[in-house]
């Protein structure tokens, strides 16, 4: 998103016509410059004007992804520097459900995201023979991840200890609360000129998100109701999010009898025969 914003609305060049996917992503236009691997950095055009890695790569964590910067870029110490992160675990798993729906699902990349890989993070405690996390049913991933996940996520929470005071910092809480002002922070920052209006833009981005914000507010609304013994019913959320709300059971000290059970209950009252206490809250 950012990088369309650069291109669409400030001097940088200002002749892009900003479109957002009915998915709530800007994968609509080919970036300059989207690493996702080290490879990627030590391939770099250094022509170009905009490099935008997501972080963690599979082979390396922040750290290691901006030395590889600092060796393969001359101007890296003078660059402007951008770093987006998560301010929190709510945001963290909000974060997750942003990657499922745009990149899981939107391109087509299946889940290999957040398995990562066949054997690193013990799938053969499943079934010793399993060789990919694909040969999971769907309850032993979602158990998978849900005990994987909470781990892996520090490393957006953490990631501001990681850089120097020169980086812009801002949290995906903020963007999503405050986007015309952190869209402005992000063009000072840059010394960059607003060239045309993108109140419209900013707008239309904020409808398209809501869905994912409102998959997460029915997660925690689907903890309390159950717990507590409220009536509530809903749709099936994602796979994602059935990991997420187990973690967040487990972390209040309940499990699930979740054995063989690939379709959750869709109502509090039956979901509450499924959880048991492990500890005292």
């Amino acid at each position: 998103m950012i990088e369309m914003v650069l291109r669409s609305f400030t001097n940088i060049d200002g002749n892009m016509i900003p479109e957002i996917k009915t998915d709530g992503s800007c994968h609509t236009y080919t970036k300059q410059s989207h690493p996702i691997n080290s490879q990627h950095i030590q391939d770099l055009d250094l022509s170009v004007q905009i490099t935008t890695p997501i972080y963690p790569f599979l082979d390396h964590d922040l750290d290691r992804i901006l030395n590889e910067y600092r060796k393969t870029v001359p101007s890296f110490q003078q660059d402007k520097k951008i770093l987006i992160h998560a301010p929190n675990q709510k945001w963290a798993e909000i974060n997750m459900l942003f990657q499922y729906y745009k990149i899981s699902v939107g391109l087509n990349l299946s889940l290999e995201i957040f398995a990562k890989g066949s054997d690193q993070q013990n799938i053969k405690q499943w079934n010793l023979n399993y060789e990919h996390w694909s040969e999971m049913k769907r309850w032993e991933y979602r158990e998978w991840l849900s005990l994987l996940y909470p781990e892996c996520i520090k490393k957006w929470i953490n990631s501001p200890s990681l850089v120097s005071h020169g980086y812009l910092i801002l949290s995906n809480q903020e963007i999503m609360e405050s986007l015309i002002a952190s869209i402005k922070k992000i063009i000072e920052f840059c010394d960059l000129n607003i060239i045309k209006s993108f109140d419209k833009f900013a707008a239309e981005y904020i409808e398209k998100q809501q869905y994912i914000l409102e998959e997460y507010s029915l997660i925690e609304n689907i903890l309390e109701c159950t717990i507590n013994k409220k009536e509530l019913t809903w749709k099936p959320i994602s796979i994602v999010g059935e990991s997420i709300l187990q973690q967040k059971f487990r972390q209040l000290g309940y499990e699930w009898y979740c054995n063989d059970l690939d379709e959750l209950p869709t109502n509090s009252i039956d979901f509450r025969e499924l959880i048991y206490q492990h500890r005292k809250t």
